[in-house]
């Protein structure tokens, strides 16, 4: 026996099929010890397979502790959106296992064949690698077994200990594994095998020639796998580098999913630390604009008020003098003008061009308290000029007549030149 890494299947509780070569030697579970391996992997034939839909993984083995035997250990992986697929064994064939030093990965012999059968599809130029990798003996259907659809699925026959183990793959699902006694019809065992997974078509792999010779009799196409040396089946191809799918306990099991929970709330407080510092980012950021924003309007609120300053006092000196140099103030030349005019007029405007003072007057269509009659005579300038001479802003102002449109009005024009009484 090779003094390195042992590779077995255990066929059942009692029966272990050890690769040696090209060939096979059957031992019982307690010659497993006196293996002379530094590591021994093991495939486990005799499995519970389950498809879960379930959204997430702790609906995932919620559902498994509903569904499996009591005792079961398992493991589990991801075979599509929301969809599981469980595999478990009894938890006292597994310490068995375990209890045997040297022992390394105990995992199920379905993904042991599913790997070797991935291994047997990327086979190119007929050579086999040391990844493991082989290739179909006839071109023609190395090419059929490519163009297999996932859906229509796979069944692997492979040999161990002279007898027939039928392993049902669709895509990456193990639908079940088979151990067959050397006696049975393996046409109708396979027939049998189909029915019970629901598939009707599948296609056919195998190592044995044989076995491909009787089945090709029977009209069956066959894909004829040829193994590497030290590989005497698709499953010890597959268990040349185990999967890291391997059976736990409920202790492992819910250590891993403490770590796999731990992780999960390590992403998510690194998630909201990096969103934490982003707001407070943010919120700096938005500080300071703020404070740059409030500067800035203080800034041009100051500069607005310098600049109406500034122009205030130009203002000033520019014009100030020339509005000082008006003697008029037009409130108190409006009330004089008001109060000295007969009660027929009243103003209508009063304005300064330049240095003259002007009034329009006009001639009331009725008189306050329904007094006087509006159809007498106009007054005439002389009366005006005399009702105006006690009025200071107005004495001496020149008085006109204004003849518009059937309606008559006057005009008071005093200039500042003109000196008062």
């Amino acid at each position: 026996m090779s003094t390195g890494i042992a590779k077995v299947v255990l066929l059942d509780e009692s029966t272990l099929v050890v690769a040696h070569e090209n060939e096979t030697k059957r031992i019982s579970l307690a010659e497993l010890v006196d293996l002379k391996a530094r590591s021994i992997d093991v495939a486990v034939v005799p499995c519970d397979t389950l498809r879960i839909i379930a959204a997430t993984e702790d609906d995932m083995h919620r559902q498994v502790a509903e569904k499996m035997p009591p005792g079961s250990v398992y493991c589990f992986e991801s075979v599509g959106p929301a969809t599981f697929q469980v595999i478990a064994i009894q938890q006292p064939l597994l310490e068995k296992i375990r209890a045997v030093p040297h022992v390394d990965a105990v995992i199920p012999y379905g993904i042991a064949v599913r790997d070797g059968q991935r291994a047997a599809l990327i086979a190119f130029s007929g050579l086999i690698t040391r990844a493991g990798k082989s290739l179909f003996a006839q071109t023609e259907l190395d090419n059929t077994a490519k163009s297999v659809a996932p859906d229509r699925g796979t069944v692997v026959i492979d040999i161990l200990d002279g007898r027939p183990v039928l392993t049902t793959l669709q895509g990456l699902e193990v639908r079940s594994t088979r151990v067959l006694h050397p006696e049975d019809d393996i046409e109708r065992e396979l027939f049998v095998t189909m029915q019970g997974v629901g598939l009707t078509d599948c296609a056919l792999a195998t190592h044995d020639r044989p076995i491909c010779d009787k089945l090709r009799g029977a009209n069956r196409k066959v894909d004829m796998v040829r193994l590497p040396l030290g590989a005497p089946s698709v499953g010890f191809l597959g268990l040349r580098k185990p999967s890291d799918l391997r059976f736990r306990t409920p202790a492992e099991m819910a250590r891993i999913r403490r770590r796999a929970l731990e992780r999960k709330t390590l992403r998510a407080t690194a998630v909201m630390g990096i969103i934490f510092a982003a707001a407070v980012i943010l919120a700096g950021a938005a500080y300071i604009w703020g404070l740059r924003t409030q500067n800035g309007l203080a800034e041009a609120t100051g500069l607005r008020q310098a600049a109406e300053t500034q122009l205030s006092g130009i203002y000033r000196e520019r014009y100030g003098t020339v509005v000082g140099k008006h003697a008029f103030d037009l409130p108190q030349a409006w009330a004089e003008l008001d109060l000295a005019l007969p009660t027929q007029l009243y103003v209508d405007s009063v304005e300064m061009k330049g240095e003259s003072l002007k009034a329009m007057l006009a001639r009331r269509s009725s008189l306050p308290g329904g007094k006087g009659d509006v159809s007498d005579a106009p007054l005439s300038l002389r009366e005006i000029r005399q009702s105006l001479e006690n009025a200071g802003s107005w004495s001496r102002a020149r008085v006109a007549m204004k003849i518009e449109s059937h309606e008559i009005r006057y005009t008071l024009e005093k200039s500042n030149a003109t000196p008062d009484p």
